[in-house]
């Protein structure tokens, strides 16, 4: 989970008909009231929500402990932190039912949260539960002990629409349908969740500068566009890089400029939503060293067939991209060819193209070298 950002610990519960009287994560008590409880008749399953607001640090392997009523054998608890979480009225909507298939009222930008139990039918019979499609597990198919074999399990959905449906299929042993627990509720959120960038970085390689960057979360991310500048005044677009939609995960990207200029190169991205909305990144400079290769020769040249040979000096192992332009300047070919250090000779099929003059570059750097087809 990324730091900060209004926190709310939801922390999950089954019991047999006992219920909790406090939660104490990462050394502090927690006493506030439940946001509902399923009870039917034999089992329990509640549903807190606890606001912790912005921490500032992310959270990881915190500890979780659960006091109940009185004591018991068959149990169980599951714990996440979420954020972006509203810390006045972090959840509502609580529901629940007896079946494998839960509706939770919700809204657009909202998260839907479901907790199940299940038996199996006899002593042989042991449940296996896998979640529906769009969900994603908390706790999976915990073992709530008892001799019963009681299943525990727990999931979350960003939600879409007013209605999130919260479903499950038994992939195991017959159950026993007149103790299954199902229960739910629903996550407000605090507002649109921006496309949050942690880092953005650049460094030059022998293939050109690679560009890598973050995201802590992303809310309606179409993608980036990837910009450049020789005098970070006039900005050209490189290329996009797709998003990941809506997601609470980190997520990381990469992109390599093949024709970064020796000398300083500036970068940055446009960050765009589906709907057309877009922000900007802060500029980053890398430093490329862009060292030119040479070339001794290109031959036979005038060439008839449009088969030619080069000899090419490498300051390294890399690849270069050889390009190909017409006479008006128009780029005709271009192919990405992998050379050692030191002397290469390299062949070349041109013969698609028509008879005429061309300049053949080797690199971002290099200088162009006639080639005459015939």
């Amino acid at each position: 989970m990324p730091a900060g950002d209004k926190v709310v610990l939801v922390v999950t519960v089954y019991t047999f008909a006992q219920t909790i009287t406090k939660i104490n994560f990462n050394g502090t008590d927690y006493t506030a009231e439940e946001v509902g409880m399923a009870d039917n008749g034999v089992y329990h399953i509640a549903i807190w929500a606890i606001p912790l607001g912005d921490l500032g640090t992310a959270l990881n392997n915190q500890t979780v402990s659960v006091t109940l009523n009185s004591s018991i054998n068959n149990w169980a608890v599951t714990a996440a932190t979420f954020h972006n979480v509203d810390q006045n009225t972090p959840a509502n909507n609580f529901t629940d039912n007896t079946a494998l298939s839960l509706d939770v009222t919700s809204s657009a930008d909202d998260m839907a949260i479901d907790a199940i139990h299940v038996e199996g039918n006899g002593l042989t019979d042991v449940p296996d539960l896998s979640e529906g499609t769009g969900q994603t597990l908390v706790g999976d198919n915990i073992d709530a002990g008892g001799g019963f074999n009681a299943r525990f399990s727990t999931s979350y959905e960003l939600s879409t629409s007013t209605s999130t449906t919260m479903s499950w299929q038994n992939d195991g042993g017959t159950l026993y349908s007149a103790v299954t627990t199902h229960a739910g509720c629903n996550l407000q959120s605090a507002g649109t969740l921006p496309v949050e960038l942690t880092s953005f970085r650049g460094q030059s390689t022998a293939a050109g500068a690679a560009l890598t960057w973050t995201t802590a979360t992303e809310e309606n991310n179409e993608g980036f566009e990837v910009e450049h500048s020789t005098d970070g005044a006039a900005w050209h677009k490189l290329d996009f890089v797709a998003g990941h939609g809506t997601t609470l995960e980190e997520q990381s990207y990469t992109y390599l400029h093949t024709e970064a200029t020796k000398g300083l190169n500036y970068y940055r991205l446009k960050q765009v939503d589906f709907d057309g909305k877009f922000e900007y990144s802060d500029v980053i400079g890398v430093e490329h060293k862009g060292e030119a290769g040479q070339v001794s020769a290109l031959y036979p040249n005038p060439t008839r067939t449009g088969l030619v040979q080069m000899d090419y000096t490498a300051q390294r192992e890399e690849e270069v991209v050889v390009s190909v332009f017409d006479v008006t300047g128009q780029l005709v070919v271009q192919r990405v060819i992998a050379v050692n250090s030191g002397q290469n000779n390299l062949s070349f099929d041109f013969s698609e193209l028509s008879a005429g003059m061309y300049m053949v570059k080797v690199g971002s750097e290099g200088t162009p070298i006639q080639l005459v087809i015939e």
